[in-house]
């Protein structure tokens, strides 16, 4: 019998650029300066002043993805890289899957992303703005 172990790796979108997603399916979201003249109301930042981050902490956030996520009944192992905006105001939306593995734990590592608490916003110029995140969450299986 083989036990299922959850490894998270914790790393914000900046360290994985070639896996930023925006709606308009591209691969990269156009850099806006703070000082320009389009409506950047619905402008995803890769790259803020002041990065969002989880309440507490990396440190708190992987212990809430350990408690929190379920390793479903998939006799499979490997990473699932799940992007994800935090929004002005702290909460989570635009939840997806980049690169999968399997639907189930797939669908496992967004549901625990999806019911994340609210982040601290990241900031440009002072004020919060929609940023987005890449986070690797790596399924194994113990022998």
């Amino acid at each position: 019998m083989q036990s299922k172990t959850i490894f998270i790796l914790l790393i914000q979108f900046l360290m994985l650029p070639a896996f930023a997603l925006c709606q308009t399916g591209k691969d990269t979201i156009p850099a806006v300066s703070p000082n320009s003249p389009v409506d950047t109301n619905d402008v995803i930042y890769q790259v803020v002043e002041e990065p969002a981050s989880f309440p507490g902490g990396m440190d708190a956030l992987n212990k809430y993805l350990v408690k929190n996520l379920v390793y479903p009944d998939v006799n499979k192992e490997g990473t699932a890289y799940v992007t994800f905006v935090v929004e002005k105001d702290g909460s989570i939306s635009n939840v997806a899957v980049r690169k999968g593995i399997d639907p189930q734990l797939d669908q496992a590592a967004m549901n625990v992303v999806k019911k994340m608490p609210r982040w601290i916003p990241g900031k440009q110029s002072n004020k919060p703005v929609r940023t987005i995140f890449i986070l690797p969450i790596q399924f194994s299986l113990e022998k």
